[in-house]
C-alpha cells in the first residue's frame, strides 16, 4: 500500500483536486462507501502534504484508510503483503465510486447489433460517451483512456472492431524461443513491452465471422485510441501456475522524459495524436517472492528532484539510480508532457 500511496501523492494534477476542496462538491453519497474512502483519503493526502522543515522528519500513518479500505475491498484486510498494481486498481475505484457525478445511472435501450452497423469512429464515440454516462468523475477524466480491439477472420480477412475504457496497461515482456521453450528476455525496453502487448495473437478458440458467418481461426490485436492524462503501465513480472510461482526478473528500460505511444496507436481516424509522457513515479518490487519489499521512487513536481521512500525512510537520488531500476519497476507513473 505504502508504494502506491506515495506514487499516488506525487499525482499533481489529482493531488490538486483533492487539496482545493473541488471534491467536496462531487462526493456520491448514493456510492457503495457514501463518500467515506474518499474523505479518509484526504485526510492521508493532506497529512501526507503538509509543509514542514527540511530537519523536520514524520512518518503518516494511514489507518483510517486502510480501514476503509478494507470496507471497500476485504481481501486487502490485515497486514499481509499484497500485490500493488492490484491495490491500485481497487483504490482508484472505489475513489471513482465515491466521487462519480452520475447518481443514477442510465438505462440504454440500444440493441448490440445496431452499434455493430455503426463506422469504426461512432463505434468509438459512441462507445466512451456510453462509459461516461454512467463512470464520470475527476479520477476517471485523469486515469482513463480508450483501447481499439481488432478481430481479423484468417478466412476471409474481415475485421471486427470494438472499444473499451482502460486505467491502465498490463504489459507482457518479451520472450525468446529457444526451440520449443520460451523464456523471458534478459533485458528490453518499455517500448518493446508496449508492442508486445500490441501484438497479434491467434485466439485460442474458433471465432464466430459475422461476415463469412462461419467458425474460423482469428487474431486479435489491441491498440490505443484516446490517451489518458495520467499513464499508468503494470509491467507483468510475476507468473503463476498450477505448482509454481515465478518472478521475471528482465531488466525493462524505461525513458524519463518523453515516452511515445505511436508504436501501438491505431490509425482509425479520430483517434489521440502523438503524445509523450513523463515519469514522475515508480513502484519497485525489490526481492523474490518469498521476502519481496515494495519500495517507491518519485518525482517532486516543484523541484524535479527524485526521491526514493521505503517505508519511513525517505532518501534523495540522482536520475541515474533511477535509470537502474530495470530489473525491478512494476508499476511506472506518466503524466502528459507540458513540452507536447
Amino acid at each position: 500500500m505504502n508504494s502506491i500511496l506515495q506514487c499516488i501523492f506525487a499525482t499533481e494534477l489529482l493531488m490538486g483536486y483533492f487539496l482545493s476542496g473541488d471534491f467536496t462538491t462531487e462526493l456520491n453519497l448514493k456510492s457503495p462507501m457514501k463518500g467515506q474512502l474518499a474523505n479518509s483519503f484526504t485526510s492521508v493526502v493532506e497529512e501526507a502534504l503538509k509543509p514542514s522543515s527540511p530537519s523536520t522528519s514524520r512518518c503518516l500513518n494511514p489507518s483510517r484508510f486502510k480501514r476503509q479500505i478494507d470496507n471497500w475491498a476485504p481481501q486487502f484486510a490485515g497486514y499481509n503483503q499484497q500485490d500493488a498494481q492490484e491495490f491500485l486498481r481497487f483504490m482508484l475505484d472505489g475513489l471513482h465510486e465515491d466521487l462519480n457525478r452520475v447518481t443514477v445511472r442510465p438505462r440504454f435501450t440500444y440493441k448490440d447489433i445496431d452499434v455493430d452497423k455503426l463506422s469504426d469512429v461512432d463505434k468509438a464515440r459512441f462507445s466512451w460517451h456510453r462509459y461516461h454516462a454512467s463512470n464520470c468523475s475527476f479520477v476517471f477524466d485523469l486515469f482513463g483512456g480508450q483501447l481499439q480491439s481488432t478481430v481479423t477472420c484468417h478466412s476471409c480477412s474481415h475485421p471486427s472492431t470494438t472499444f473499451d475504457t482502460f486505467w491502465d496497461l498490463s504489459l507482457p515482456i518479451p520472450k525468446t524461443s529457444n526451440g520449443s521453450d520460451a523464456a523471458p528476455v534478459s533485458k528490453c525496453t518499455l517500448t518493446d513491452c508496449l508492442l508486445e502487448f500490441a501484438a497479434k495473437e491467434v485466439l485460442g478458440e474458433l471465432y464466430r465471422c459475422d461476415n463469412c458467418k462461419s467458425r474460423v481461426t482469428a487474431s486479435k490485436r489491441l491498440q490505443i485510441y484516446k490517451c489518458p492524462e495520467v499513464l499508468v503501465l503494470h509491467l507483468k513480472r510475476f507468473t503463476y501456475s498450477r505448482y509454481s510461482r515465478d518472478k521475471i526478473e528482465t531488466s525493462v528500460k524505461f525513458p524519463l522524459k518523453r515516452l511515445s505511444l505511436e508504436s501501438i496507436m491505431t490509425q482509425t481516424p479520430g483517434h489521440d495524436q502523438i503524445v509523450y509522457y513523463d515519469l514522475f513515479g515508480i513502484s519497485n518490487h525489490m526481492g523474490g517472492l518469498g521476502g519481496g519489499h515494495y519500495i517507491a521512487h518519485t518525482k517532486n513536481w516543484d523541484t524535479g528532484l527524485w526521491y526514493e521512500k521505503n517505508d519511513g525512510i525517505v532518501t534523495q537520488v540522482d536520475e541515474g539510480r533511477i535509470e537502474s531500476l530495470g530489473r525491478s519497476s512494476y508499476v511506472l507513473f506518466f503524466q502528459k508532457s507540458r513540452q507536447q
